[in-house]
């Protein structure tokens, strides 16, 4: 017990100081007692905020929050009970400490009840007040930080963008991390995916399940589903194994709503074609004087792109305000226009052509016949490409049911109208009018052309790249969350499970306080988690690894370090993983850190991993004997290990594990902290 009993002197000398900035409500209707108290606090570096009544308290509350809360019973102890329910009630993270000279009254007890933390006599005994003071104040930080950690991680799982759906043996929905909206009303748990996703998509689905399963493999996959309200939706899924004892038990399926990315590529394949257009009705432009090749150029443009019956272009003069049809074609027929009479534009915009002119508006009419009835004059353009007016449009299959018509504007005037015709109703959207919008612009500017084509094709070229890189760090998101799951580090069989509870009992030996016990168990549980990036050309190697190979299966701890480090829950683990190769006598590695310089918790884990490496046969030898083992350890401490905990884990390992009877520790030293 000699081992146990300096291991625990040592600790006690190692306590951290405490934390300079702490809020302290002392409350006593007894001025000398609060006197006494705040001196000796605000000498410790405590701030300290005094209250001698009720509404004091209150009012100091209101300027600060206190950390700590001590209340002085013996003046008033009604009064401090109820003082402490409303402090409790509106201080509900603070710890509170009652002072007393009788700790046997009823207050005390009540008080206790009340959630007080500890009872402190007065007069001090002052090592006793600091070290409650010190007590209290070191479990409100460690249960602050656990409230602010466990707020944190809520808050990520319940704004994560992807939906983690978990498959069973069945490729059934086991579990899943949130009901996405296009999902919600519907039964998901136990249902397949394959009930949500749109029938044309079941075989790309099966067939990626059955690679997964198949090869052991990372797959994804696109599909579209229907939301419960009918909205079409596109979704991204990455799908990997989950595996346990080796065996697949069944699939990861990371899905991400993907309907903007489709919309975004269709909008910016709109955009090609629009810059197509453009780029070739500019190089036409460019090529030749004719305006009618310039026109013949656009009409195959547009009718590539859109129904169009009938194609025309009109010019206005602003001097007669008279309509002159420059260009027609009829059924991919061209019409000899000279015939045509020139009409005339209405001020007050009644009729298609007028109102597009005066306004300077584009129009998409997908009832052409309805509007028609508002011109005064009406013109049809018979099979042998005659123009005839006509008092009523007859109601036959080949007339104009829908219609664009947009202007070309040019310095600010309207130069003219560019019309395309269908012969069907609602044949013309909103992209189709944007569409001729783009080609009246460059008909209407056509110096302008090249400039513009070039500024545009920048920002096509923008979006596009904006657009990859968006994607790819969604790959990357997505392959990450997947690989978080599928790896799995090829250990020996029991290694990490035996690893973990050698570590509780050697932990509880040494009077680890409780709450800190799991983070051992953590740090246990990942102590090679760095060896998921090392390569398994030098991970699965059979024959001993070179220099080059034996340098970087050292970086495992650093590799665990880098990787864990930005969790904020698993921070007090990290000292398994990334030093637990260190070696009393500087030898190991990744630093070569010595003695006391290697945290607490891996000087622990390394005659742990040691021990358990020894006691198991492995490829290369059988396990030795306990005898031999505890005969290395003793060999070795000094040199490789802390000798101090050596004694200690030598001691534990020779009790009797079956009556789990634990080495006794002095009860009068409280172990708050270890490293």
């Amino acid at each position: 017990m000699n081992a146990v009993r300096s291991w625990l002197v040592y600790l006690s000398n190692n306590v951290g100081v405490m934390k300079k900035d702490q809020t302290i409500l002392v409350i006593s209707p007894n001025q000398a007692e609060a006197a006494e108290t705040t001196s000796l606090l605000e000498k410790k570096g405590y701030q300290v905020l005094a209250a001698s009544s009720w509404r004091e308290a209150r009012a100091q509350i209101t300027i600060d929050l206190p950390e700590l809360v001590m209340v002085s019973v013996d003046e008033a102890p009604l009064w401090a009970l109820d003082l402490l329910w409303e402090l409790k009630e509106n201080l509900p993270n603070a710890e509170f400490i009652i002072v007393t000279r009788d700790p046997a009254q009823p207050v005390v007890i009540d008080a206790l009840n009340v959630g007080v933390r500890g009872v402190l006599l007065y007069p001090f005994d002052t090592t006793k007040l600091l070290s409650l003071v010190q007590s209290c104040l070191s479990e409100y930080r460690k249960l602050e930080s656990l409230r602010r950690s466990e707020e944190y991680y809520k808050t990520v799982v319940t704004t994560a963008p992807d939906v983690i759906i978990h498959l069973d043996q069945d490729g059934k929905i086991k579990d899943i991390n949130r009901i996405p909206w296009y999902l919600s009303g519907r039964k998901v748990l136990g249902s397949s995916p394959i009930s949500f996703i749109d029938e044309d998509y079941h075989e790309i689905y099966l067939a990626t399940v059955e690679r997964v399963i198949a090869n052991n493999s990372i797959e994804s996959c696109e599909y579209a589903l229907h939301a419960t309200n009918g909205e079409l939706v596109w979704c991204e899924a990455n799908l990997g194994p989950i595996r346990k004892f080796g065996s697949i038990e069944g699939v990861s399926l990371i899905m991400r709503d993907v309907t903007r990315r489709v919309e975004y590529i269709a909008e910016i394949e709109q955009q090609r074609n629009e810059l197509n257009m453009l780029f070739e009705l500019g190089k036409k432009v460019n090529a030749t004087l004719n305006i009618h090749e310039v026109y013949d150029h656009l009409h195959d443009q547009v009718s590539a792109m859109m129904d169009c019956s009938q194609f025309s272009v009109s010019s206005v003069n602003p001097e007669t305000k008279m309509i002159c049809c420059e260009y027609f074609v009829n059924d991919n027929v061209p019409v000899d226009v000279s015939s045509f009479p020139p009409i005339p534009l209405n001020p007050e915009g009644k009729g298609t052509q007028s109102r597009v002119i005066v306004s300077g508006k584009p129009m998409v009419l997908n009832d052409y016949q309805t509007h028609m009835r508002t011109s005064k004059k009406k013109f049809m353009v018979r099979n042998d490409g005659s123009l005839h007016e006509e008092e009523e449009i007859p109601d036959d299959a080949d007339v104009p049911r829908s219609a664009i018509i947009a202007p070309m504007i040019f310095k600010g005037d309207v130069v003219g109208v560019i019309q395309v015709i269908s012969y069907r109703l609602n044949a013309y959207s909103e992209n189709d009018l944007h569409l001729l919008e783009t080609a009246c612009t460059q008909m209407a500017v056509a110096s302008n052309n090249a400039m513009l084509y070039r500024q545009a094709q920048d920002e096509i070229q923008e979006r596009i790249q904006t657009q990859r890189e968006l994607q790819e760090s969604y790959d990357s998101t997505l392959r990450g969350w997947v690989a978080a799951l599928e790896r799995r580090e090829k250990e020996t069989a029991g290694h990490s499970k035996r690893v973990t509870e050698l570590t509780m009992r050697f932990a509880t030996c040494i009077n680890v306080a409780q709450e800190e016990r799991i983070h051992f168990w953590r740090g246990a549980l990942l102590h090679d988690i760095g060896k998921l990036v090392i390569p398994d050309s030098i991970l699965l190697k059979q024959d001993s690894l070179t220099e080059t190979e034996w340098a970087i299966m050292k970086q495992h701890g650093e590799y665990a370090y880098e990787w864990l480090s930005s969790i904020d829950y698993l921070k007090p683990v990290l000292a398994i993983p990334r030093y637990h190769h260190e070696r009393w006598d500087g030898s190991g590695y990744p630093r070569g850190l010595k003695g006391e310089e290697i945290p607490l918790p891996a000087r622990m884990f390394a005659i742990i991993d040691v021990y358990d490496a020894l006691m198991n046969d492995r490829p290369y030898r059988k396990a030795w004997r306990t005898n031999k083992v505890i005969d290395y350890f003793r060999e070795q401490t000094g040199k490789l290990f802390d000798p101090m905990l050596v004694d200690v884990f030598i001691e534990m390992i020779t009790e009797d594990h079956k009556s789990k009877r634990l080495i006794p520790m002095p009860a009068e030293l409280k172990i708050k902290r270890l490293w």
